[in-house]
């Protein structure tokens, strides 16, 4: 047995069904064999004081499946003589269950072209991010059919942030299934509170190269910043999200819907076009000015967004127009620069 660093043990406890949520038995340690189809996660009861051990091993396909839980222990060591059974070398990977669609391998490109951004895993200096991506497409319940296809060609972001919201909802200790189709994501809390995830990103009118691209020109006219191109691209990727009328769907109707929202529109737009998705959903932006001495912020409103098309400003005051009451909420990714 070998034990498990803390960082590589957080990447495979995202395959657990509520992730980082150990809730009152927070893991202090994981085990595992050297052939890697093992993993045994030593937890201590904060209430009781007593050891439990989670058993996860991988199917044939990879992914981590649960084998064994057990708890009661009275010493730290009674739980990991009571793991290492589990964790022998030489076992065979689980079986897929019946019924279960088995993940296809995610590096295994068929006759498909990658794109450039997928190629670039394949690229020594960058075999730590596709381990890592790996371990995310491996965690999601139930990918899309076309998962791995779009990832190596060309939908590779749309699936890089699924896979970043699934991590984001696992380190929360959030729920995590994909039971149909669509939405995307099914989330619930540990009291009960549930939500469908729809994710999407907003991508460019014409499909560019993302690999080592030149950073678009960043908008300096306050009408372009709020009402420009990054809201027309925002509009267009949200309205046809709306029009799907996921909220409708028998298994979401009357229960809160997000669309998770990543722009790729232009080349690092992501660390600027925040106030575009404002100024399309409020029909409104803002400005400063000097009144009465004081620089103040002044309210821009706009009824549609610049363009020859004159795209609707303002979805939120639309829905209310229309005495619409939208179950839909929307989130945004945001860069950490």
């Amino acid at each position: 047995m070998r034990e498990i660093p803390q960082w590589e043990f957080d990447f495979y406890a995202l395959s657990l069904p509520r992730g980082h949520g150990f809730g009152e038995e927070p893991p202090i340690g994981a085990w595992g064999g050297s052939d890697g189809l093992a993993c045994g996660i030593l937890t201590r009861n904060v209430a009781t004081k007593t050891f439990g051990t989670i058993v996860m091993r991988r199917r044939v396909d990879s992914v981590w499946t649960i084998t064994g839980r057990a708890s009661g222990f009275n010493s730290m060591d009674a739980a990991v003589e009571a793991l290492a059974p589990s964790l022998a070398e030489g076992m065979p990977p689980e079986p897929v269950p019946s019924g279960v669609v088995a993940h296809a391998p995610l590096f295994d490109l068929k006759d498909r072209e990658p794109s450039d951004s997928f190629r670039l895993l394949a690229t020594a200096a960058r075999r730590p991010a596709a381990w890592a991506l790996n371990q995310l497409y491996l965690a999601l319940p139930r990918p899309d059919r076309n998962w791995v296809g779009d990832c190596q060609t060309t939908n590779f972001h749309t699936r890089i942030w699924e896979a970043q919201l699934l991590a984001s909802f696992r380190e929360q200790g959030l729920l995590v299934e994909q039971p149909f189709e669509s939405p995307d994501f099914r989330i619930e809390s540990r009291h009960g509170g549930e939500a469908w995830i729809e994710a999407v990103t907003a991508n460019a009118p014409a499909p560019y190269n993302h690999v080592n691209a030149p950073f678009a020109e960043i908008p300096t006219d306050r009408e372009e910043i709020f009402f420009g191109s990054a809201a027309l691209r925002f509009a267009k990727t949200i309205g046809n999200k709306l029009a799907r009328r996921y909220d409708q769907l028998p298994h979401v109707i009357g229960k809160p819907f997000i669309l998770a929202v990543a722009d790729f529109h232009a080349s690092g737009s992501m660390m600027w076009s925040r106030e575009g998705l404002i100024g399309y959903l409020q029909g409104s932006g803002a400005t400063v000015a000097e009144i009465d001495g004081r620089l103040q912020a002044v309210s821009m409103p706009a009824d549609a967004l610049l363009g020859p098309a004159q795209f609707p400003a303002g979805l939120f005051a639309m829905t209310a127009m229309q005495s619409f009451q939208p179950s839909f909420f929307l989130t945004r990714a945001q860069s950490q620069s």
